[in-house]
């Protein structure tokens, strides 16, 4: 036999360590590959599948629901745009944008109006306000800023019930908590920038 030619194994049990090695590679790239492809998975807005437009004071809301497009793995959800003006400007402005993990439709009750300038709308676990007719808002969110009583592990999309917040900037939110013993209403007195128990 030349002595430059592999030797080639003659029996089944001899294959047995090359067969595992390979398998065991295979493994390993097939899981590289799925944890990449993971990776690159994004999601985007599909078409408008909802508007409700709301008019209260000197203010105009407009909320927008988009299906979540999902590329790669997942289960695909919505994306809910909030958006306000005063009612003598034409463009809108964006107040914020909530991904669901469900394509419901434009909640009911989402939104509410005190007096001639103070307007909010709320979805999940996100509050927007403005307190001057539209121009400026202001946006509170549980998962960043409920000072340490609430955390994004523990939000789930229906904690906030219902907001009401008066024009003297006091005001109360109903939650919906997923442990009982935590609070189910939170107060404010700055027109929503902070809320507590």
């Amino acid at each position: 036999m030349n002595s430059l030619s592999p030797e080639v194994p003659s029996s089944p049990e001899s294959w047995r360590g090359p067969a595992k090695l390979a398998a065991g590679c295979l493994v390993i790239l097939a899981l590289l590959f799925g944890g990449l492809c993971w990776m690159a998975s994004y999601s985007e807005h599909g078409a408008v599948y909802e508007t409700k437009l709301l008019d209260g004071g000197s203010v105009s809301l407009r909320v927008t629901a988009y299906p979540e497009k999902i590329v790669g793995p997942g289960l695909p959800g919505a994306y809910f745009v909030f958006e306000g003006r005063p009612k003598d400007v034409q463009a809108w402005s964006r107040i914020f944008e909530f991904r669901h993990d469900d394509a419901i439709p434009i909640r009911e009750r989402c939104a509410g109006f005190s007096g001639d300038n103070v307007a909010y709308v709320y979805l999940g676990w996100v509050v927007g306000v403005t307190s001057d007719g539209g121009r400026t808002w202001s946006v509170w969110d549980a998962s960043r800023d409920s000072e340490g009583y609430r955390t994004i592990e523990e939000c789930n999309y229906r904690w906030i019930r219902e907001v009401g917040i008066n024009a003297d900037g006091s005001g109360t939110m109903n939650v919906d908590p997923i442990r009982w013993t935590e609070v189910t209403e939170l107060r404010t007195t700055d027109f929503g920038r902070n809320w507590a128990p």
